[in-house]
């Protein structure tokens, strides 16, 4: 390279590759850090996940930056709604948390205070400080407690989804109770309009237009699961007449609503877009060589359908 100094970035233990997993389907699902711009803070490592991920009633990740989430029941209904962290009980090695949450959507540091902070990321605590004006991290959120918790572990859990069969936020929606959904329906971080980066730090905001690999999943007009893809080349590596350059997300709600689906939520798109159905690759990967030859991008979870009725997440 030719930059002045060295850059060192931390990068997630989380971060593995879908041909990897086996399953009878693997499909990748959550957002997770992947620009320089977003790693914002002390606590940030590239490829860490964010979003909700609910399995058999486990909170394996906590709901972040208000978008919406797909949830199915024990019981069978399917719905869409937007999770936040206050549905839920915060535990740290078993206490439960009471104070007030911090996230990015509010600023980039937490306010002055005397009281302990205690910063979250995931399901770990990675740090505790005092004295306020803590930096956020873009994949957790800060906890400033009422009274002083004694940490040993740093192992968190959240409680309140017992009911909860399976839910994963992505975001944006594409369809709502049969519904389309035309436009954005969560916030996307823009720097002409937000003061605080929170992330996708780069994402195109481009709902009527902007073409790239998609997926998505939710249920169809009978109320079963259903998973859509478009498989679409980079912006650099797209030849027209030679492939496809994707599908703009109006597009894809336009095609879920002739189809009649009823809920559905975009997962991670573009170059992280990956299908493989009994391990053979079933979706043309976004990112490409000059040679056509394609490159799998590394990404820190995936949904694994095994068996008939059973799906898991890791």
């Amino acid at each position: 390279g030719t930059a002045a100094s060295l850059r060192f970035i931390p990068i997630s233990d989380e971060l593995g590759f879908a041909s990897s997993v086996e399953g009878a389907l693997v499909v990748n699902s959550h957002f997770f850090l992947m620009d320089s711009s977003d790693l914002d803070s002390p606590f940030c490592t590239l490829g860490s996940p964010y979003g909700l991920s609910v399995h058999q009633g486990l909170v394996e990740l906590p709901p972040l930056n208000e978008r919406p989430a797909l949830f199915v029941s024990k019981a069978g209904e399917t719905w869409i709604e937007v999770p936040k962290l206050s549905d839920l009980t915060i535990e740290v090695d078993g206490i439960p948390l009471k104070g007030t949450i911090h996230t990015r959507r509010e600023g980039r540091s937490t306010p002055p205070s005397d009281n302990q902070e205690i910063i979250i990321v995931g399901r770990r605590v990675v740090g505790v400080s005092t004295g306020g004006n803590t930096v956020i991290p873009m994949a957790g959120f800060v906890v400033t407690v009422d009274e002083p918790v004694e940490i040993h572990e740093g192992i968190v859990t959240y409680t309140g989804y017992e009911d909860i069969l399976f839910a994963i936020q992505v975001g944006p929606s594409m369809m709502d109770e049969g519904r389309i959904i035309d436009s954005f329906d969560c916030s996307f971080y823009d720097p002409k309009s937000n003061d605080t980066a929170f992330p996708p730090t780069v994402y195109p905001l481009d709902f009527d237009a902007g073409r790239a690999a998609r997926i998505a999943l939710g249920t169809n007009n009978e109320g079963k699961p259903i998973l859509l893809w478009a498989e679409g080349a980079s912006k650099i590596r797209h030849v027209p007449g030679a492939g496809s350059s994707g599908a703009s997300l109006l597009e894809l709600a336009r095609f879920c609503e002739e189809e009649g689906y009823g809920n559905i939520v975009n997962l991670d798109g573009g170059g992280s877009a990956q299908i493989l159905i009994d391990g053979k690759r079933q979706l043309k990967i976004s990112d490409r060589h000059p040679s056509d030859e394609e490159a799998e991008r590394p990404v820190p979870r995936v949904l694994v359908y095994t068996t008939r009725g059973s799906t898991s997440a890791s």
